[in-house]
């Protein structure tokens, strides 16, 4: 039976990788690397779907509550 803090952590995890990817994604582009910008376009896309994974969560935790 889950906890009803489960949902907030689960909101929180998801916000913290998704700031995570976007940071990373800009770093790749700090980098000196002829694919820097691959790199980079491929972090950003990760970081697009945790984004959008995050703000479902989100519109469904206030929902309930």
């Amino acid at each position: 039976m889950p906890q009803q803090n489960d949902g907030a952590i689960r909101l929180a995890m998801g916000a913290v990788v998704a700031v995570g990817c976007w940071f990373m994604a800009y770093t790749f582009t700090l980098l000196e690397s002829p694919n820097r910008y691959l790199f980079a376009g491929m972090m950003t896309l990760i970081a697009l779907m945790w984004s959008i994974s995050f703000c479902v969560r989100l519109r469904k935790w206030q929902r309930r509550r």
